[in-house]
């Protein structure tokens, strides 16, 4: 897959848990999927890249009439080359990490209360991967 200095957006498929443990463990570098990780994608041409790393797995969620999206995955690794092969990217699962990120936000806000006039809200900017439940 070429390199892209454009924003790319891609919606991928959910992989079932257990098939995408067992595709990494018959691969060369045999990796460990863990309970904390969920697996997407494994369309040939289809997949996220060197330098993805980080950038968010969004799902639209349907609360009103215009759908929003939330983070519920964030890149994590995949295969050597990039989308030449039907292995799913792997993708850390941040409902696992919620308290995490709840703390860290709370003392972050507390922070900028004590230190700036105003407070601001981070809101979901650019849906990199969108997610299609199965």
């Amino acid at each position: 897959m070429d390199e892209s200095y454009i924003l790319q957006t891609l919606r991928v498929r959910v992989t079932n848990h257990h098939e995408c443990s067992m595709m990494y463990k018959n691969v060369a570098d045999k990796k460990n999927i863990t309970s904390r990780q969920l697996c997407a994608g494994g369309v040939v041409g289809q997949d996220s890249c060197n330098g993805d790393s980080g950038g968010p797995l969004m799902a639209p969620f349907s609360f009103t009439s215009s759908p929003k999206y939330f983070i519920v995955g964030v890149v994590s690794f995949g295969t050597t080359i990039c989308g030449n092969s039907k292995m799913p990217g792997v993708y850390t699962e941040v409902a696992h990490y919620m308290t995490w990120i709840l703390i860290r936000y709370v003392v972050h806000v507390h922070d900028l209360q004590q230190n700036v006039e105003y407070l601001f809200t981070p809101t979901l900017s650019t849906e990199w991967f969108s997610l299609e439940f199965c």
